[in-house]
């Protein structure tokens, strides 16, 4: 297939980018457990942040652990397998087992999370901080989510305002966590690094037929 190469070159490209910015990051959340320049942007989030981002982050981080967060990508999957069949739904399985792969680095890397005192802290987690969980798996689902829309049967404006709500749940989780105090600023872009990373074999499946059909056209 002579159109492959050039999308398996982009993927290994794209993936080369996000692997060294995570290992970078990794290596500098093992050794900075506490910087004051990120210490500055959580205080800066909680003192001078857009008004009401406080109940939006409060709601994305109930809505995005625990008993909530299986029940979304149930009815999320269950919205994939009606409107753009088994396989999709079963990507989308896929991509939300793969925010374990978080948990056990997280447990590498044994980074301390924001304590009160520099920062405020919404509610204290036990859990290792970097890199972000929440972040994570909404980059993880609602990143698969943005590109499954694509094989749905459903309106193009239906389709774009869908995947503007995507983008925009994964922003606001990665600023969420940092305004809650549960996260430093670079543990939330490892996140979206390793979320990214990822996500381009899951992306490369889902996209696979419609590669195939291309070039037989």
């Amino acid at each position: 297939m002579p159109h492959a190469a050039p999308h398996a070159r982009r993927y290994a490209l794209i993936g080369g980018v996000l692997f060294s910015l995570f290992v970078m990051l990794g290596i500098y959340a093992w050794h900075v457990k506490q910087a004051h320049w990120e210490v500055g942007v959580l205080r800066w989030l909680q003192d001078d942040g857009p008004p009401g981002l406080r109940p939006v982050s409060v709601a994305l981080a109930v809505a995005g652990t625990g008993v909530p967060w299986a029940v979304l990508i149930a009815l999320i999957g269950v919205a994939l397998l009606l409107s753009a069949g088994l396989r999709v739904a079963v990507l989308l399985v896929v991509t939300a087992v793969l925010q374990d792969v978080g948990a056990m680095i997280k447990m590498f890397v044994e980074r301390g999370r924001p304590a009160d005192g520099p920062v405020e802290v919404w509610r204290h987690v036990g859990s290792y901080s970097f890199p972000s969980g929440h972040t994570l798996g909404a980059t993880l689902v609602f990143g698969f989510l943005f590109f499954a829309i694509e094989h749905c049967a459903l309106g193009t404006r239906l389709k774009r305002l869908l995947q503007a709500a995507c983008l925009a749940w994964i922003v606001l989780m990665g600023i969420g966590r940092m305004e809650l105090g549960a996260h430093w600023p670079t543990d939330v872009l490892g996140a979206y690094a390793l979320g990214g990373l990822l996500l381009l074999p899951v992306i490369a499946v889902l996209r696979r037929p419609a590669l195939a059909h291309a070039h037989r056209t």
